[in-house]
């Protein structure tokens, strides 16, 4: 009786997930295609951002059908498989995307300070040549980023379970499946199979035990380095009195983000590289999973104080000391950082209200 009510909560909550799902995927779909066409019609949004808009929002469709179709058909069918290839080029194709996004923002970045730090020559430097070869490189740019990857992920040697975890083929659960397991070579000699897998195992382990220590060195520098940083940054924007401005207000609460988020994963992560027990307790998957959400989505919001602020410096240049004066860049920090509140809270009551 329980498994078949449980089994009836399942079919019911994929259902709300894939109409959940299927109502976002229409309303980016919808949304990025008007903007493509609108951007691309209206002669009076011929400007360097708006192309780059519409080269992100082809970023945005590109990367959703990439992913998402798929996933629409596993929340419905009893059959999850996917190929080989299929899989293969799902993974080419989202690393593709990623860094080309990646890339079209930073170039968003860089139309955004020529148009602060040199207004009068702006046209010059944006012009439509040069914002076509801008386009045409970050678009370039995923391919190698995408080819390397894919061919690094699958010339590893794949043993034991094929089934993933996951809604898509991505390579952390891919990588998962890298194993280096005890298996048996048979060689057809007048029938007869032999076994190295006492030899083999030795090997895998101790090319194991080198390659953590190796990734725990890596990410202890990767660690003090981020962490030096934002410290140092925090320390040098509250002391310097040049640098009281609402930017630099922002950057410190980000920075402050910044070294709770790696706190809370990292030092956890480079326990497991070196200890044999890399077990957590069930509250402290909890906590850690609740702070990932506080941080992170504490930060997203932080970065669009920091957009809010950017376009007020923009769009309002004379009366930009009165709206971002010291009271209000504080309120929206607090802002900030409460926002992440209800939404750690949420995603954590809702993961662990779940049957596992």
């Amino acid at each position: 009786m329980l498994h078949l009510e449980c089994q009836w909560y399942r079919n019911v909550l994929k259902v709300i997930q894939f109409m959940i799902f299927l109502v976002t995927y229409l309303i980016a779909m919808i949304g990025n295609s008007l903007l493509v066409s609108v951007s691309t019609v209206d002669s009076a949004l011929q400007t360097p951002m708006h192309f780059f808009l519409g080269s992100l929002s082809l970023v945005n469709i590109g990367c959703t059908t990439v992913i998402i179709p798929k996933m629409f058909t596993n929340f419905l069918s009893k059959n999850k498989s996917i190929s080989y290839g299929g899989c293969a080029a799902l993974l080419y194709f989202s690393f593709f995307f990623g860094p080309s996004e990646c890339w079209i923002l930073t170039t968003m970045a860089y139309d955004r300070q020529a148009t602060i730090c040199d207004p009068l020559h702006y046209t010059l430097i944006m012009n439509r040549r040069h914002c076509l070869q801008l386009a045409l490189a970050f678009w370039i740019s995923g391919i190698p980023v995408a080819t390397v990857q894919t061919v690094v992920m699958f010339i590893m040697p794949f043993y034991g379970p094929n089934v993933i975890n996951h809604f898509f083929c991505d390579s952390p659960p891919l990588l998962d499946l890298v194993c280096m397991e005890t298996f048996v070579i048979e060689t057809d000699f007048g029938g007869k199979a032999f076994e190295n897998s006492k030899f083999l195992q030795a090997q895998a382990n101790t090319f194991l035990d080198e390659f953590q220590v190796i990734l725990f060195m890596i990410f202890v520098v990767i660690y003090l380095i981020a962490m030096i940083g934002n410290t140092l940054l925090v320390l040098v924007s509250t002391l310097d009195p040049a640098l009281q401005t609402p930017m630099y207000i922002f950057l410190r609460n980000m920075s402050l983000m910044d070294i709770g988020y790696t706190t809370v994963i990292i030092p956890k992560m480079l326990t497991n590289f070196l200890s044999k027990d890399k077990s957590i307790s069930f509250e402290g998957c909890a906590s850690q999973m609740y702070f990932s959400f506080f941080f992170g989505s504490s930060e997203c919001w932080i970065l669009t104080m920091m957009a809010y602020d950017r376009q007020a410096a923009i769009s309002d240049l004379l009366h930009y000391s009165l709206i971002m004066n010291w009271r209000f860049c504080l309120q929206l920090a607090l802002a900030s950082w409460l926002a992440g509140i209800p939404v750690a809270t949420v995603q954590t009551a809702v993961i662990f209200t779940l049957f596992f």
